[in-house]
């Protein structure tokens, strides 16, 4: 569950979690909830890509305030 951004930063820091799945969550709740029409587009592969990214950052620097929170 990703219920806060300082505990989804403490699940990231200790292996809990990733980018990766928090990113593959919430784009399997976008598709569970396509019929409310509430995203006119959806960015799943760029979006998975760039979550990527952010997993390889997580052990070489502190992560910055908003690192791997989907918008």
């Amino acid at each position: 569950n990703y219920i806060d951004i300082a505990t989804y930063h403490r699940q990231l820091q200790a292996g809990e979690t990733t980018c990766v799945l928090a990113t593959k969550h919430y784009l399997e709740q976008i598709e569970a909830h396509r019929h409310l029409n509430a995203f006119t587009e959806v960015w799943a592969q760029a979006s998975l890509e760039r979550a990527a990214q952010l997993d390889a950052q997580i052990d070489k620097a502190p992560l910055l305030p908003l690192h791997g929170v989907v918008v």
